[in-house]
């Protein structure tokens, strides 16, 4: 099994302990001042590998206790419960110089100042406390990594420092380790963990504990120009809208799924620019209900266009609509007319195709062949959309009994009469219209219908 951070570092420990047992004593005790604090966070897991105590608040579950506890620990008096071998004293906002200054030793950590005639440092060759990113890159003594040496990169070292502590070293050695990677080992999503929290920012914000969440902060400070905490859901949700730098990355993953996210939905409505005119109309529900209900009027008023009026509107109504077919909006359906449309466009289409012959065995190749999909793009039209109102305009730009499905659909009232009628006439009558599916019902229930009795006829 490779090695991992943890490993290495209680590798370490128990080298640090290494004497010259020709010339000295052994230690009782290894001494690991750290001012700052920065391996408090970790402490315990190290305790489980080392027979370690640490300096703080009485706690004997943790093996923590005051300087005199401590003292009582490290000889033996007390019984703490350590493993084998030589006690090691995590000493948490204590300097290696305040402790050997023994006239000045502060009096809560001066029961333990005579330890240090007695025991080995845990610190740099250079006699400071080791810091995390000292002990993580030093070639010699330390773990030989390569980690970047500014702010952004210790803040996020400090935040990911358990979970760093569990990663393969074989791995680390081949990269350079900068606050990116540091991130990314706390939220090791970060573009669903931005998606996350604007779907529920007050949720999403009590589910993460406080590495998780300053993690989060800083990654969205440095990766997306956001702090969530001063600038809340609203101006998020209107750079997710606009979709500019890494933004773009995540609004493409809300794109993907966006019914995972359902709360960002009322984000984006908040987050609209105050404009008449946006740059990214497709971003905002606002802007798709608008489109709705233009689409909505337009089709009721298909009444009043003449059959050549009526494919040339649905045609152009296509070429501006259709694009919203592919938004988020249509995958959230909330798009129902722009759909209804596409089968209104392909009915339109259909009829305006004029029939070979108004023979009944013709008609039925016909619409056995094709004629049926008129049919189905209605039914389709219909199945499209969910209210009654929207039913109601489908149905007036589709359905055979309305005015407008008659002017798409049907030829002028004396062709299809004249047809019918069987009156002879020579014009050629439009597929889908009323002659065409008259006749073909007709045969259909002639084909169907029983002998009829005659008188006398026997029974």
């Amino acid at each position: 099994m490779s090695e991992t951070v943890l490993d290495r570092l209680v590798a370490a420990l128990s080298d640090a302990l290494a004497f010259n047992g020709d010339a000295y004593e052994a230690p009782v005790a290894l001494l690991w001042p750290d001012e700052t604090g920065q391996w408090r966070s970790v402490i315990d897991r190290v305790g489980e590998h080392l027979p370690l105590v640490s300096l703080g608040d009485f706690d004997p579950t943790a093996r923590r206790g005051p300087a005199y506890w401590v003292r009582c620990a490290v000889v033996g008096t007390v019984d703490v419960g350590l493993p084998p071998g030589t006690p090691i004293v995590y000493l948490p906002g204590v300097t290696r110089s305040a402790l050997r200054a023994v006239d000045t030793c502060p009096a809560e950590i001066a029961p333990i100042a005579e330890l240090q005639y007695r025991s080995q440092w845990f610190s740099h060759p250079n006699n400071r406390d080791w810091s995390v990113r000292a002990l993580l890159s030093h070639p010699n003594r330390g773990l030989g990594l390569r980690v970047t040496d500014d702010a952004d990169t210790s803040a996020a070292l400090a935040l990911s420092l358990d979970r760093l502590l569990d990663e393969r070293l074989d791995r680390l050695s081949k990269q350079v380790l900068d606050a990116d990677y540091f991130r990314d080992l706390v939220n090791p999503d970060p573009v669903r963990c931005l998606l996350g929290w604007l779907d529920d920012p007050h949720g999403y914000r009590d589910r993460l504990d406080a590495a998780q969440w300053t993690a989060f902060v800083q990654q969205c400070k440095a990766d997306y120009g956001l702090d969530p905490t001063l600038d809340g859901e609203v101006s998020a949700a209107r750079k997710l809208g606009d979709r500019k730098g890494g933004w773009v990355h995540v609004w493409k993953r809300f794109a993907e799924t966006p019914e995972r996210y359902p709360g960002i939905v009322d984000q984006l409505r908040k987050g609209r620019p105050d404009e008449l005119i946006v740059e990214r109309a497709d971003a905002w529900p606002q802007d798709n209900e608008m489109a709705e209900d233009q689409l909505r009027n337009r089709l009721r008023d298909f009444e009043a266009l003449t059959v050549e009026g009526a494919r040339s509107e649905v045609l152009r109504l296509e070429v501006e609509h259709a694009d919203r077919r592919r938004t988020v909006w249509a995958d959230l359906d909330l798009a129902p007319l722009a759909f209804a449309l596409e089968q209104l466009v392909l009915l339109a289409e259909l009829t305006a195709q004029p029939l070979a012959s108004a023979d009944l065995a013709a008609l039925t190749i016909d619409y056995a062949e094709r004629g049926w999909r008129a049919d189905d793009a209605v039914l389709r039209a219909l199945a499209a959309v969910r209210t009654n109102v929207d039913r109601a305009t489908s149905s007036a730009a589709g359905s055979s009994t309305t005015s407008t499905r008659r002017s798409i659909a049907l030829p002028p009232a004396s062709v299809s009469c004249s047809t019918e009628a069987g009156s002879g006439s020579t014009s050629s009558p439009t597929m889908g219209g009323s002659c065409f599916r008259a006749g073909w019902r007709r045969w259909n229930c002639r084909r169907r219908r029983p002998p009829s009795r005659r008188a006398g006829a026997p029974g």
